[in-house]
């Protein structure tokens, strides 16, 4: 049997831009996009999460009120927002009875 080579010849060291790490055009645009979506997440699910703190909810009840399951209510809570789209953070937040306001800018 042969043996499987798992040598590590060369580490690149990562910029805080992966775009750019990955010689894509625009990156600092890609990356100032990412982030928007990102921060976008994260406020999300901080209403999520204050929402059953403030209600003091079980997971289980607020996941019921919610329509979603338990466990990806604690995804929310934790802020998994990769787990994620921006459309269903938007849908949970509304069943909180919070509105929201979408604001595009150039």
């Amino acid at each position: 049997m042969s043996k499987i080579d798992t040598q590590i010849r060369h580490i690149t060291q990562p910029t805080d831009n992966i775009f750019a790490d990955l010689g894509l055009e625009d990156a600092g645009n890609l990356k100032k996009e990412a982030d928007a979506l990102a921060n976008a997440k994260l406020a999300l699910t901080k209403v999520v999460a204050d929402w059953v703190q403030e209600n003091h909810f079980k997971q289980e009840e607020a996941a019921e009120i919610l329509g979603i399951s338990r466990p990806r209510l604690s995804d929310a809570i934790n802020a998994k927002i990769s787990k994620f789209t921006l459309d269903a953070l938007v849908t949970m937040v509304s069943k909180t009875g919070h509105s929201i306001t979408i604001s595009i800018t150039n």
